[in-house]
C-alpha cells in the first residue's frame, strides 16, 4: 500500500457555487492549492456528480428546494 505525501482537504460550501457571487474566493482558492500540490476536493451544491464550474472540478451533491428538508437532507449527504 502506497501512501500519498501530498497534504489533501475536503472543502465544503454549503451552498451553489455556480450561484453565488462570491465563488471566485472559493474556486481561485482552491485552484491555486491544487497548483501547489494539495489534492483539494471542492464540495457545493448542486446536481449529482464532478462539474466543472469556472475551470474548477467542484463535486456536487443536490439538495432538496424545501427549506427545512434541504438543510437536513444536505447535511446527512455530506
Amino acid at each position: 500500500m502506497t501512501v500519498s505525501k501530498k497534504p489533501q482537504i475536503l472543502w465544503v460550501y454549503s451552498g451553489s457555487l455556480a450561484k453565488t457571487l462570491h465563488a471566485a474566493t472559493w474556486l481561485n482558492v482552491a485552484n491555486e492549492l491544487r497548483h501547489f500540490g494539495w489534492r483539494v476536493t471542492l464540495m457545493a451544491v448542486g446536481p449529482c456528480g464532478y462539474h466543472q464550474i469556472r475551470g474548477v472540478e467542484v463535486l456536487c451533491v443536490p439538495r432538496p428546494e424545501v427549506y427545512f428538508f434541504r438543510h437536513a437532507v444536505y447535511h446527512v449527504r455530506v
